[in-house]
């Protein structure tokens, strides 16, 4: 990238800066013909391997013991994504965080099967970046912001509320688990303070009275 900088003129520089942050500026059908192939292929891998994606989900160790090649798995993914993505930046650049954050959203809506998951999220990464595309060219009109800028900055944010939502939720699971083990605690020492370490008053003809808890 650099190199390119480097030995690029002032206008070819510009516009690879352009490039890096994303848009669409393609106009007709071309490039969107160019990158059916690469929908096509990433939906039948994830329609044909739904099943060992919902179990890889589990953890690597699950998956292997329900019969799931995680090797051979992990190399169809690695290549299949890797081609798709390939094709997609070299027609619209490099649009961050939309492939994180749909996902992440429609689990919530649809479950965690990859057959609804990679569905909703193709409309779902679709209207968003419609919607922030659309925000980029009107909320700094007549200037145009690329719409990568745009798609970081709440996939930043996002991320940013999920991390800080998580550390929460740990801190209040230990608060929790701390405070039970407390009042369990508390409860066994109560219980064994009553039975085994409590002391009798005894009358004044030596018989046995009643008995006195220490605490």
């Amino acid at each position: 990238n650099m190199i390119i900088q480097f030995t690029g003129g002032y206008i070819d520089t510009f516009r690879m800066m352009r490039w890096s942050m994303g848009g669409i500026q393609a106009v007709g059908f071309g490039p969107v013909l160019a990158t059916l192939p690469a929908l096509v292929v990433i939906f039948a891998v994830a329609f044909f391997t739904a099943p060992e994606l919902n179990l890889f989900v589990c953890g690597e160790d699950i998956a292997a013991s329900r019969g799931v090649s995680v090797v051979r798995l992990r190399r169809l993914l690695f290549f299949s994504v890797s081609i798709v993505i390939g094709i997609n930046v070299a027609t619209c650049g490099p649009i961050g965080f939309v492939g994180l954050l749909g996902p992440h959203i429609c689990r919530k809506f649809v479950g965690t099967d990859h057959r609804k998951l990679a569905l909703a999220s193709l409309f779902f990464g679709g209207a968003f970046l419609v919607l922030c595309d659309t925000a980029a060219r009107i909320l700094w009109s007549p200037a145009e912001v690329p719409v990568g800028v745009l798609t970081s900055f709440i996939g930043s944010i996002f991320f940013l509320w999920l991390l800080v939502r998580g550390k929460r939720k740990d801190y209040a699971a230990a608060f929790s688990i701390r405070r039970r083990y407390f009042y369990d605690g508390i409860h066994d020492l109560r219980r064994n303070t009553y039975v085994d370490h409590s002391w009798s008053l005894r009358d004044s003809d030596g018989s046995r009275g009643r008995e006195v808890p220490l605490f």
